[in-house]
């Protein structure tokens, strides 16, 4: 029998270099947080080759998707948030600088990745403009999930998101428990009705 790991590594290897790629970063990027590695930006998003990323001019030339049905033109590479959760907040912001300039324009964010959030408020404060936003929760409960979606937006700093997840929903039973009368999905829908994020997921 498989182990997770073997799982998924004979997973990823069905995949293409250009998808396995980010994987192996992520990977890679987990192991330096947890050991607190020397602080090195330009590996927390595989940033670190400027001929990926600039056209032959020297100017970023990142590429984007439609977003589903936001109609936003996503980065094709999005900014998982937890990169940031144990760095201090001088790594957090060159992070975030290198992510600005590398034409990255979709971060994701939970409450669950560490001080991620307090070290993008300040950022975000001036920067809103220039992202789509994306938060979730694993909580399971309407009361619990609305006090923690509002705790989010003002570690954040923001009004509202564009995108609102439940989060880590793997399996029948914690689908049921957020569809439950009194579960987190009604604390999501809430909030879209209240203007506090624009989509649900």
């Amino acid at each position: 029998m498989q182990t997770g790991l073997q799982a998924d590594q004979a997973h990823s290897n069905a995949r293409p270099p250009s998808v396995v790629r980010p994987i192996v970063i992520r990977r890679e990027l987990g192991r330096q947080v947890e050991r607190r590695l020397d602080f090195a930006p330009d590996t927390i998003l595989a940033l670190a080759e400027p001929s990926r990323w600039l056209n032959a001019k020297g100017v970023c030339d990142m590429q984007t998707r439609r977003f589903g049905r936001t109609g936003h033109m996503s980065s094709v590479v999005i900014f998982g948030a937890f990169a940031v959760g144990l760095l201090s907040q001088e790594e957090a912001d060159q992070v975030m600088e290198l992510v600005l300039a590398r034409g990255v324009n979709h971060i994701d964010v939970a409450p669950s990745y560490a001080d991620a959030e307090l070290r993008l408020g300040p950022w975000l404060e001036t920067h809103r403009d220039r992202f789509f936003l994306g938060c979730k929760t694993q909580l399971r409960a309407r009361e619990e999930a609305r006090e923690e979606l509002h705790c989010s937006l003002e570690r954040l700093r923001v009004d509202c998101f564009d995108l609102f997840q439940l989060h880590a929903v793997a399996t029948m039973e914690e689908l049921e428990k957020c569809f439950a009368p009194g579960g987190s999905l009604e604390a999501i829908v809430g909030a879209r009705d209240e203007g506090l994020t624009d989509y649900l997921g």
